[in-house]
C-alpha cells in the first residue's frame, strides 16, 4: 500500500511539473507581456496643450499651443497655427497689394466660412498661404506681394505681406502691421534646416521655440481645427505625426501591442494627420469617448519602427484629452518587434 501511495504522490507531482513549466511566460504566447507606459498630458485647460514626443528616448516636449501664428520650411511653404497644423489662426487673402491699405472694417464683415473664401481654417488642400504669395518657380518666381489678413487664437488682427526669400531657402522677408498701420517695415527670417519650421509670433514679430529639432520627435499630440458640413467647428484631439523629419505612421487591427509582431506588413502614410483625430470617438448616448481597437506603428526619425496602443482619452481630474499609451520601441533598425 505504502508503495502505491508513493507511485501515486510522485505521479501528481510530475505532473504539476509539467503543468507549470507549460505555464511559463517564455512558452505560453498568451501570457502578458509588459511593454513601456507613458502618459501625455495635453489639458486644454492649463499651458501644457501640446506635447512632442520622441519613441527612441521617450522624452516628452510639452508647449503652448498659441505660442506661433505662422511658420515656414525651409521650402518656403507658409502654414498657419491652423486647419491640419494647429487651432484656432484664421487667414484670409485680401487681394489687395498696397499693405498700407486701412484694412480696419474688415474684421466685423467678414463671414467665417468655406464657400467665399474668406477667413478660414487651413490644411493642405485649401492653404491661401501656402506658395500662394508667389507665381511661377526657381528662379523666374515673382512675389504677388498679396495681403493677408490674420485673426490669431486671441482675437487679435493683423496684415502681412510676403514680399520676398532669400537664396536657397534660408530664409523669408515680411511685412507685419496691425489693420489700419501704415509703416510696416520689412522684417527678414532666416530658416534652420534642424527644425520642421521657423514658427512666428505676429505680436512680437519674432521667431519662437515652438517644436524641437525635427529629428527629436516623432508623433505631437494636440489639437487641429476642421470642417463639418462647410461650417468652422472647434478643435479636435489629434495625432500628428513628424512628417518633416521622415515619420509615417500606420494603422493596424488589432487589440493589443503583442498581437503586431511585424512592421512591413502594416501599410504606411506620410500624411501629417495619419493619425489625427481618428483614434477616438464619442458616445453621444453613454456621454463617454470609446478609443479605436487600433495598434499605432511608426517609422520614426531614426528609420527604427516603434508600435503604440492608447487606453486614455481623459485623465484623473477630467482633463481633455490624457492619453495613456503602452508602446514599443525596435532600437536595432528590425521590422520585426522583438515583443
Amino acid at each position: 500500500m505504502r508503495s502505491l501511495i508513493f507511485v501515486f504522490q510522485i505521479t501528481v507531482l510530475s505532473l504539476a511539473s509539467m503543468m507549470a513549466v507549460g505555464c511559463d511566460s517564455s512558452t505560453n504566447s498568451s501570457a502578458v507581456v509588459s511593454y513601456s507606459r507613458d502618459t501625455a498630458n495635453v489639458d486644454y485647460k492649463g499651458e501644457n496643450n501640446v506635447v512632442f514626443y520622441d519613441f527612441s528616448t521617450g522624452t516628452k516636449t510639452p508647449r503652448s499651443h498659441d505660442a506661433w501664428d505662422l511658420a515656414f520650411d525651409t521650402d518656403r511653404f507658409v502654414i498657419a497655427n491652423s486647419g491640419e497644423y494647429g487651432y484656432c489662426v484664421l487667414v484670409c487673402s485680401t487681394g489687395d497689394t498696397t499693405i498700407a491699405t486701412d484694412f480696419s472694417g474688415w474684421k466685423d464683415s467678414l463671414d467665417i466660412s468655406v464657400e467665399d473664401g474668406w477667413f478660414r481654417l487651413l490644411s493642405e488642400e485649401s492653404n491661401s498661404l501656402g506658395l500662394n504669395y508667389k507665381t511661377g518657380s526657381g528662379m523666374g518666381s515673382t512675389y504677388t506681394k498679396n495681403v493677408y489678413i490674420i485673426r490669431t487664437e486671441d482675437q487679435k488682427f493683423y496684415k502681412v505681406q510676403i514680399t520676398g526669400s532669400i537664396a536657397m531657402g534660408a530664409g523669408i522677408r515680411m511685412r507685419i502691421d496691425s489693420l489700419n498701420g501704415t509703416g510696416a517695415v520689412e522684417d527678414t527670417f532666416e530658416t534652420n534646416s534642424a527644425y520642421d519650421y521657423v514658427y512666428l509670433d505676429l505680436e512680437t514679430k519674432s521667431t519662437v521655440d515652438f517644436a524641437p529639432k525635427k529629428d527629436a520627435w516623432d508623433i505631437k499630440f494636440g489639437r487641429t481645427g476642421e470642417f463639418i458640413m462647410d461650417a468652422m467647428t472647434s478643435g479636435r484631439s489629434s495625432i500628428s505625426i513628424n512628417k518633416e523629419g521622415g515619420v509615417q505612421a500606420a494603422i493596424v487591427d488589432a487589440e493589443n501591442l503583442s498581437d503586431v509582431t511585424e512592421a512591413l506588413g502594416a501599410t504606411f502614410s506620410d500624411d501629417l494627420l495619419a493619425i489625427g483625430h481618428n483614434w477616438y470617438s464619442y458616445n453621444r448616448t453613454d456621454k463617454i469617448y470609446e478609443l479605436a481597437s487600433n495598434v499605432y506603428v511608426f517609422e520614426t526619425t531614426e528609420g527604427n519602427y516603434a508600435k503604440m496602443k492608447i487606453y486614455t482619452f481623459k485623465g484623473p481630474n477630467n482633463e481633455s484629452f490624457w492619453a495613456d499609451f503602452d508602446y514599443y520601441y525596435q532600437e536595432d533598425g528590425a521590422s520585426t518587434f522583438s515583443k
